[in-house]
């Protein structure tokens, strides 16, 4: 136990003590529900979903019944709200997808309230404007695309009339760079390439200047590179090579950087390692063979590092199985994914990419070339992106079957739209 988690614990036994002596001491029970809140972002963070899924729903009871005997109260209500938000992605995570729909729901109806009283309160429309972007995800996760893309615009809309009124406060510009970019991803997978490109550069457009202005936030930067890079992919399937491959080079000077800076972030190693790939497979796509080789062995390089430092994390494995697939390793990368499939058998991923590598190992060397870089640009052809984004549905019924614990290790598929 963390000395942080000790003291939380410490703080919710004499809290609890006083509530139980004081139940109608409003200021008590308020207390009480920001330690338990605390303490469960602080166990869903280290993965102990269970005893944070307690705390969660203990804060709840506490503010509900709070709310509900002082209405008026705004910081109860919108404290509540915020629990109701932390307990939706807790649940979302642990793939009760109907419980977590419903509470973001609850939260949504609480929040929405809340800002048509109190239209000028930069926390409460900020918290709701997360909220409707988790429930957006969590939609479109579950095909429900069109209510999804509904309330990223609503989260959008938010974000940019916050903005405009609070150009300098940093978390409204960095929660508006994520509606945005949420709603390019959308959008894109839709086939809405001319209004998700537009998205994206809005997206761009802001996170740079946040980026100028705060260059050492982590954060920032890496969601910087990570919407460059979605531009990327976007415009490499356009066709549109030369700007992609700016955008792309961008994205990895950007995350080489991160990188250096701070190593041991695998969120930072990931999207470094999607910059490369893609920038990688569209020199090689370009037949530009010889460039291609630096930045695929680079992005070789980091899975082979994130693999040595967490050798049983399954997502690991499978993004070096990528890696070695860009590279021609078909038989490293088979004996990968063997290892995953034997552990969680309905991996969507590593079962899409197995049969890949099944196709390339029986095909001739030159001809698994050509292939390789068709799939990475998948919308090359209207019968080939139908085709993969089919078989994207079937991944993502599959991820759904899961366990909570294996999803903890796996990432949900995503629109085939680049690696």
């Amino acid at each position: 136990m963390t000395e942080a988690e000790a003291l939380y614990r410490r703080a919710v036994t004499l809290r609890e003590a006083l509530h139980a002596a004081n139940p109608d001491n409003i200021e008590i029970a308020h207390k009480l529900g920001n330690v338990l809140n605390n303490l469960g972002n602080l166990l869903r963070a280290t993965g102990r979903v269970k005893d944070a899924e307690a705390a969660y729903r203990r804060a709840i009871e506490l503010r509900e019944a709070l709310y509900a005997a002082n209405p008026e109260h705004l910081e109860i209500a919108n404290e509540l709200g915020s629990t109701l938000n932390n307990l939706g992605v807790l649940l979302r995570d642990t793939g009760r997808v109907t419980d977590a729909e419903a509470v973001y729901r609850r939260a949504i109806e609480l929040r929405e309230a809340l800002y048509a009283a109190n239209p000028d309160h930069i926390e409460i429309a900020d918290g709701l404007g997360m909220t409707l972007s988790n429930l957006g995800v969590l939609l479109r996760a579950t095909g429900k695309v069109t209510e999804a893309e509904a309330l990223y615009r609503h989260a959008v809309s938010l974000g940019e009339a916050l903005h405009t009124a609070h150009p300098e406060h940093l978390e409204i510009a960095h929660g508006l760079g994520r509606a945005l970019n949420n709603l390019g991803n959308l959008l894109r997978a839709a086939g809405k390439v001319t209004e998700a490109e537009a998205v994206y550069r809005r997206a761009i457009e802001l996170r740079e200047a946040l980026y100028a202005a705060n260059p050492d936030h982590i954060e920032i930067a890496d969601g910087l590179g990570s919407v460059l890079t979605e531009l990327g992919n976007l415009l490499s399937a356009a066709g549109k090579v030369t700007e992609a491959e700016a955008l792309y080079r961008r994205a990895v000077t950007l995350g080489e950087a991160l990188h250096e800076a701070n190593p041991d972030h695998i969120e930072i190693a990931n999207d470094l390692w999607r910059a490369l790939s893609n920038l990688g497979l569209l020199l090689r796509a370009a037949g530009r063979v010889a460039e291609a080789e630096a930045p695929l062995r680079r992005a070789v390089e980091l899975r082979e590092a994130l693999y040595a430092a967490y050798p049983d994390q399954v997502d690991i494995k499978v993004n070096y199985a990528v890696s070695l697939c860009a590279v021609g390793r078909f038989a490293e990368a088979g004996r990968l994914l063997d290892e995953v499939l034997a552990l969680v058998p309905e991996h969507p991923s590593a079962n899409q990419l197995r049969r890949y590598v099944a196709q390339q190992q029986s095909l001739p060397p030159d001809t698994a070339k050509v292939t390789l870089t068709s799939a990475a640009h998948p919308h090359a052809s209207t019968a080939e992106a139908a085709r993969l984004n089919m078989q994207y549905q079937q991944d993502l019924v599959r991820w759904k079957a899961l366990s909570w614990w294996q999803r903890l290790w796996v990432r949900k598929p995503t629109p085939p739209t680049g690696i």
